[in-house]
């Protein structure tokens, strides 16, 4: 079962121009499990914490639902900013 969690996904959104710069998706993959298909920043909003606020949003929201755990797939090709936050 993996259906798309609209409660737990968000966007980032720029207040000045009010224009997305960033996102992420989520699904439940089981009762009580998430997993988080997309995150999404603009490169040049990127090393600002907001992929990293992001994800706080979407776990902090899966907790509070009794979520006992959430993955992230990690890639080649997305790797690199991640460990540059730490992550």
């Amino acid at each position: 079962m993996r259906v798309f969690d609209a409660e737990s996904s968000y966007a980032a959104v720029d207040r000045k121009g009010k224009n997305l710069i960033g996102m992420i998706l989520c699904s439940r993959v089981r009762a009580d499990v998430g997993h988080v298909t997309q995150v999404c920043v603009l490169p040049e909003y990127r090393s600002h914490g907001i992929g990293e606020s992001l994800l706080a949003a979407t776990s902090t929201n899966l907790r509070k639902r009794g979520f006992s755990m959430l993955s992230l797939t990690v890639t080649e090709a997305n790797a690199e900013p991640l460990l540059c936050t730490g992550g």
